[in-house]
């Protein structure tokens, strides 16, 4: 049902379906009603003067004397309405035909292309293959044939890098459609601005070309210890309102990794708010069931920032977390008088990968409460991979860090077996390198660190030796 009224105040409204939506009439002048419909994507589109005011679904396979195919029942247009609502009929077309124009006989559109990738940040070492996937819709009125999907990875300066092609379909019949995906080998080489460019092929010569590519903007970081599924751009933040509640992300670890803090993004609170951090394990259905390590607590000493300016805060274990291979969910659980607003971003997002839950019982995807975003809580590790305090042993002769804590200078006394190349730089609690102390073929050597410019907290020196790795901690308490 479609029906129109002008009201005696000069308003209008129109009814699709029980939807009332408001227009604003022109009068004593001629105005063009019109009605757009399209029976093979079951579209419509009603113009009032040249304006789209609303799009709307149309059944294109109705029965018992229904709309069908080619024919619309009436149009009802209403006028001089009084407040009680007794409306005169103006005009009523009753029987419309429609003049049916068939759909062109080859149309593929390319339609739900998915993001390739579920996380903007990732450590090193626990780099995935891209997920390419997407559908093809068949909206001409004859079957398409060997129907396939290329996927085009494309750098920051829209060379591409990689291509592929999906496994192709025999036929797509008029109007359905079918799913398709890579074959899953592609990773990401390096941090870059990607975008991901899908493309729907057909054996025939088809009728619209526009609508069979769709590209999608893919930001992708590695980073030497933080990973994320927030792309860092917040405009929002989720949190519980007076009492307590826990928050949290799944990840996956395809390989053991040591985890030394959950860094947290948020914009509410108040001063003197606890905030603790959790490892979760998961169930066999992705539920968070046991907690396998807890931070320290994390005081505030103030509210967040705001929307736009949050607060980070780094909640540190007591020690480095040895976690195997598998989904973990990390946790902030806050204590406090108003919400502490944990940050969430809008871009990628994966259904069944955000929680939370006010009892440690009933767990929920925040999709479920209408906030399918992804929140700003990211593991910081230490560690990717084998045992390196085990391995590097096989290089290392002499490994100290002294005084630790410090105020401000710290010796890092490092000799080696033999000549190697060395790498030995300093990161902040949140990831970001600060300092390279050394990148060079050597035996190994005193360095000295002045950490004074710094504010205290956790930080950590990461040393590369050939292809091992090791991390230690530092605290700086000024």
């Amino acid at each position: 049902m479609f029906e129109i009224y002008v009201n005696q105040d000069g308003t209008g409204q129109f009814n699709t379906a029980g939807t009332i939506n408001a227009f604003t009439p022109i009068h004593d002048q001629w105005v063009e009603y019109k009605f757009t419909l399209n029976f093979i994507t079951s579209e419509g589109i009603f113009s009032y003067n040249g304006t789209p005011l609303v799009n709307f679904a149309i059944n294109s396979n109705a029965g018992n004397m229904l709309p069908g195919i080619n024919q619309v029942n009436a149009i009802n247009f209403f006028g001089g309405c009084l407040p009680q609502g007794n409306c005169t009929s103006l005009a009523y077309y009753d029987d419309v035909q429609v003049t049916f124009v068939p759909a062109p006989p080859h149309d593929a559109r390319l339609i739900n292309p998915e993001p390739a990738s579920e996380y903007f940040t990732v450590p090193n070492g626990l780099e995935q293959p891209l997920n390419f996937a997407a559908s093809v819709w068949n909206i001409g009125g004859q079957d398409i044939t060997d129907v396939s999907v290329t996927f085009n990875v494309r750098d920051g300066s829209g060379n591409i890098i990689h291509t592929e092609t999906s496994d192709p379909i025999a036929a797509i019949g008029s109007t359905e459609q079918a799913s398709f995906v890579g074959n899953g080998t592609y990773t990401f080489t390096g941090t870059d601005n990607y975008s991901i460019e899908y493309i729907a092929n057909i054996a025939e010569v088809d009728n619209d070309l526009t609508d069979n590519t769709q590209s999608v903007t893919t930001p992708f970081a590695l980073d030497p210890a933080i990973y994320a599924r927030d792309n860092g751009i917040f405009d929002n933040g989720v949190g519980y309102n007076g009492g307590t509640g826990k928050l949290g992300v799944t990840y996956e670890f395809i390989d053991a990794a040591t985890v030394e803090s959950i860094i947290l993004a948020f914009s509410g609170g108040a001063a003197n708010d606890t905030i603790n951090g959790f490892i979760y394990s998961v169930d066999v259905a992705g539920i968070p069931d046991t907690v396998v390590a807890t931070t320290e607590p994390f005081i505030t000493t103030g509210a967040g920032g705001g929307i736009g300016a949050e607060t980070f805060a780094t909640l540190a274990f007591t020690d480095g977390i040895e976690i195997p291979a598998g989904n973990y969910v990390f946790m902030v659980g806050q204590t406090s008088i108003t919400s502490i607003g944990v940050a969430t971003s809008q871009t990628i997002y994966t259904p069944g990968t955000t929680w939370a839950s006010a009892d440690d019982i009933v767990w929920d995807n925040l999709e479920n409460f209408g906030l399918p975003f992804p929140m700003a809580i990211r593991p910081l590790l230490s560690l990717v991979g084998v045992d390196t305090d085990e391995s590097a042993a096989n290089y290392v002769d002499q490994l100290t860090i002294s005084p630790n804590p410090t105020q401000d200078l710290v010796t890092i006394d490092l000799q080696l077996l033999e000549t190697h190349d060395l790498t030995l730089q300093l990161f902040d609690g949140s990831g970001q390198l600060i300092k390279t102390l050394v990148d060079k073929n050597t035996l190994g050597d005193q360095y000295q660190l002045n950490l004074n410019a710094y504010p205290s907290g956790i930080y950590f020196v990461k040393i590369r030796i050939g292809e091992q790795q090791l991390t230690r901690k530092v605290i700086l308490m000024k």
